[in-house]
């Protein structure tokens, strides 16, 4: 029997704190990592309107200077400039790719989540969503 020499969670939640705004939280363990992003997200704009992280186990001091680099993110459009703000704040050796990921693997998600309820709720029409995927998000999976 195999048993893994390495592990690590990811634990995504969309809390919806009023008809305009989630909050949503991704949370990374791993035996060398405790990370947990919070992110205030606008709706239907989907804009980040507050972004947060917390180190609770880190491998170096380094890491704890994503705390203010979230705050550049703010602002950030998930139908426009998200990525390249995510990107230019977080990859490469000065940024980290833990948070990214937490930051990457949760806001976009909220998209996907977001319309397709919207829909379920009778508030938007099938034909608006696709007409959605095929300009806000071309080329992207809309599978999430």
């Amino acid at each position: 029997m195999e048993y893994p020499v390495f592990n690590r969670s990811f634990q995504v939640d969309y809390y919806e704190k009023n008809k305009d705004l989630w909050h949503v939280t991704s949370h990374l363990k791993d035996h060398v990592h405790d990370i947990l992003v919070t992110l205030d997200i606008s709706s239907p704009e989907m804009v980040i309107r507050d972004a947060n992280v917390k180190f609770i186990r880190y491998p170096l001091e380094g890491c704890l200077k994503m705390v203010d680099r979230m705050k550049e993110i703010v602002g950030a459009n998930l139908f426009t400039n998200f990525r390249e703000k995510l990107t230019s704040n977080f990859a490469g050796a000065a940024g980290c790719y833990n948070v990214m990921n937490l930051i990457s693997v949760a806001a976009p998600a909220l998209v996907f989540f977001y319309f397709p309820n919207l829909i379920c709720q009778g508030k938007m029409k099938p034909e608006e969503w696709w007409g959605m995927v095929h300009t806000k998000f071309a080329g992207n999976c809309v599978a999430h």
